[in-house]
């Protein structure tokens, strides 16, 4: 399965109110993945969904991230 997340979305979701999905994704994902991918035989990939419509100097806005959900090959038939 996939799922798509929001900056506004997280913050409701984590009960947070950061200002940027960077710190959303430093702070929670990188850590919820490294957590499953160690301990549970499901995990996830994501991927950064940019607005086309606001960029920055450089480079697009993240507007979004896209997961993937999926099983932990490495874990495979073990909880924790």
């Amino acid at each position: 399965p996939e799922f798509k997340l929001t900056l506004e979305q997280a913050n409701k979701m984590f009960d947070t109110k950061y200002e940027r999905l960077v710190d959303i994704e430093r702070y929670i994902i990188k850590v919820a993945q490294k957590e499953l991918g160690e301990k549970a035989d499901i995990t996830f990939e994501y991927m950064k969904v940019t607005d086309k419509t606001v960029s920055k100097v450089g480079r697009k806005a993240i507007a979004a991230y896209r997961f993937f959900c999926t099983r932990n090959q490495d874990r495979q038939g073990t909880l924790f």
